[in-house]
């Protein structure tokens, strides 16, 4: 799997530290209420990746990962999100996974929360890998179970595994 091969234990987090926001931050945040939460989830991305990963830049990746959130959502629904971007900040394709338990607001089409953060990073010159992940990722997603499997999953080894041979784990799901 593509994935995998590119997918380290170190870049998995089990539970995201960005929180939902309060009601009082929506009363007063108003309109900019989503994009304020987006942009925490993106920091949080970035900030988690500059430790783990070969980030040139860890305030230009976060501006490049929000100008790619702002040009189209990359929530795609049923509980997964893909945030992604082509930029001069990671010096090789890089993915990473951080899981939110109760689930995050990121404005999927589907109007369902986001659990599953799985982030693509590569180099502007590296446009194949995008879509072969994402053709992965589509494959894997369309069986109901895995969104319950990562989201049981106790140590990122277990998920980790589950990417190196998903066909193992689907056929139990």
């Amino acid at each position: 799997m593509l994935i995998a091969q590119h997918l380290r234990h170190d870049r998995i987090r089990l539970e995201m530290l960005t929180q939902p926001l309060s009601e009082e931050e929506r009363e007063v945040l108003g309109g900019r209420a989503q994009r304020e939460l987006k942009e925490r989830i993106l920091a949080e991305v970035a900030g988690f990746l500059e430790e783990r990963a070969r980030v040139g830049n860890r305030k230009r990746l976060l501006t490049d990962l929000i100008n790619r959130e702002r040009k189209a959502c990359t929530a795609v629904g049923k509980g997964l999100a893909i945030p992604h971007v082509r930029t001069m900040n990671v010096k090789e394709p890089t993915i990473a996974l951080l899981r939110s338990t109760g689930g995050l607001d990121f404005a999927a089409p589907d109007g369902a929360l986001v659990h599953i953060f799985l982030v693509l990073l590569a180099p502007p010159y590296d446009d194949k890998l995008y879509l072969k992940v994402y053709r992965e990722v589509a494959q894997l997603f369309l069986h109901e179970g895995v969104l319950p499997f990562l989201l049981a999953a106790r140590a990122e080894n277990d998920i980790f595994q589950f990417f190196r041979t998903p066909e193992r784990f689907i056929s139990e799901l």
